[in-house]
């Protein structure tokens, strides 16, 4: 019998009221959940709350709470019971994870955390476009100030020639 732990990716859905009021003790509840069978947390995530699709539990919105944990599969079935006897889950959905790499980071980029990093990049974006419109102006300013300049010299040489051409 092999006894050895097993990575899974687990998705939570949760009451987004409980998510925002209560995350820390949610956090444990769930870490709580997986440890109570042996189980070991990898990553816990707040992925993002969305609208659903029909109602569960009198609840249009909820939560969605993305949990890498290993355990030994023969305690997965205990888990997964107790997943779903625990009021605070209003779903869940339990997977192996062969498909991730062991050697690289298990830590995705989540879709709250994608839109914010398009945020900043959209934000910095703007700064350097803005940065580079104020040194063009400040540019065309300077040169603007030294036409002036160069054209009064002009001036004053075309005025010396037209008096030594008179004389």
């Amino acid at each position: 019998m092999d006894t050895s732990k097993r990575l899974y990716e687990a998705l939570f859905l949760v009451d987004p009221a409980l998510a925002a009021g209560d995350w820390t003790g949610l956090v444990e509840k769930i870490t709580a959940l997986v440890e109570k069978r042996g189980g070991e947390i990898i990553s816990l995530k707040k992925w993002d709350e969305r609208k659903l699709a029909y109602e569960i539990q009198n609840k249009s919105r909820g939560t969605y709470i993305l949990v890498y944990f290993n355990v030994e599969p023969r305690e997965l079935s205990n888990v997964e019971r107790d997943i779903n006897l625990s009021e605070d889950i209003m779903r869940a959905m339990v997977l192996r994870a062969d498909f991730i790499d062991p050697s690289k980071p298990i830590d995705k980029e989540t879709p709250i955390e994608a839109e914010e990093r398009v945020k900043r990049e959209q934000e910095a974006k703007q700064e350097i476009e803005s940065s580079a419109a104020s040194t063009a102006a400040s540019a065309s300013e300077e040169e603007s100030a030294e036409k002036p300049e160069s054209q009064e010299a002009e001036n004053e040489s075309e005025k010396a020639d037209e008096s030594s051409e008179q004389a």
